[in-house]
């Protein structure tokens, strides 16, 4: 009898770069941890954090390049830090400007991680760790368009972002913008707007970023897209990453051995905080919520102790203070 296990094809993977843009305020370690946890709950796509705006305070250590090698990486290190910086939220930028900008600099892109790859003395032999980038920023399009991408690359504009707009948080918005961008690498036909109503389906068209909170909360695939999905051999893509998008997987964040857990451990409460890091008051109430489950049993303990000592005070016949 033939095993099935062993003739069935291997799902193909798609490696994801992510470069975080130069953000004022981020939890970078609770995203990254978020991330990469989604590695583990789906069988699609390999998220991995290439060097951003954050890697290139400092200039790389290239030690191991030859001299002509290390100029051309610090050309191309002061290339990508020239052009993550016009997507801070500084100013409005011109939504098609930065798509032929980023389409060009996909190349100078890779050369980067090439020359990195080599001086590092890595084992992936010169290929870069990502075909497919996605640019995580800060950016304010001109006109409220926060996605957008071009081939091979993808850019979040999240700088209109607004405490308000939670829940869900800032992060919970990228987890899912992310997803949705991952799809669209692997099936054409749901790349750009896709249909008009709010379904709460991943692949809404929402005009701005505060409409997009349905999407986020809801983790949907709508007949629709699942169909353009079956339509590409993908029909078991929606199935695989529906337990991702409904954020079960979250878990409490009182369980310190949750991903929800783990990220407030890392200073970002998923169903406190709102913005890009917690407030003042945000940490206080995280902080008295781990506590206020400590202090029922102190204060329990100190009255037991209490009517204890009375009680050998009555029997032993002492004065009692």
């Amino acid at each position: 009898m033939s095993n099935t296990a062993e003739s069935s094809p291997q799902q193909e993977v798609t490696r994801i770069g992510i470069v975080l843009g130069p953000f004022k305020r981020l939890n970078v370690t609770a995203l990254q941890y978020c991330v990469l946890r989604m590695n583990s709950l789906q069988h699609w796509f390999e998220y991995e954090f290439l060097p951003g705006f954050e890697l290139l305070q400092d200039e790389p250590q290239a030690e191991y390049l030859k001299v002509p090698e290390r100029r051309q990486l610090r050309r191309e290190d002061e290339s990508l830090r020239q052009f993550l910086q016009t997507l801070s939220r500084d100013k409005l930028v011109d939504r098609g400007m930065v798509e032929v900008e980023a389409a060009e600099f996909v190349d100078v892109y890779e050369s980067y991680l090439w020359h990195l790859n080599q001086g590092y003395g890595l084992k992936y032999g010169g290929e870069p760790p990502g075909k497919h980038f996605v640019f995580v920023t800060e950016a304010r399009f001109h006109d409220n368009y926060y996605l957008t991408r071009q081939p091979h690359v993808s850019i979040m504009a999240l700088g209109n972002w607004q405490r308000g707009m939670a829940p869900p948080s800032i992060l919970e918005f990228i987890l899912t913008l992310l997803m949705r961008l991952s799809v669209a690498i692997v099936c054409p036909s749901l790349q750009g707007p896709i249909h008009l109503g709010t379904k709460g389906c991943l692949f809404d068209f929402s005009r701005n970023l505060s409409e997009a909170r349905q999407q986020v909360l809801q983790g949907f695939i709508c007949n629709h897209c699942r169909a353009a999905l079956q339509r590409h051999n993908l029909e078991n893509l929606a199935d695989d990453i529906i337990p991702v998008l409904d954020k079960e997987w979250f878990g409490r964040s009182d369980d310190p051995t949750s991903p929800a857990g783990i990220a407030r451990n890392l200073g970002y409460d998923l169903f406190r905080t709102k913005g890009f890091e917690a407030t003042p008051t945000e940490k206080f109430l995280a902080t008295m919520s781990q506590e206020g489950i400590k202090l029922p049993f102190a204060v329990s303990a100190a009255v037991i102790g209490a009517v204890l000592t009375a009680l050998l005070f009555v029997f032993l016949g002492l004065p009692q203070l």
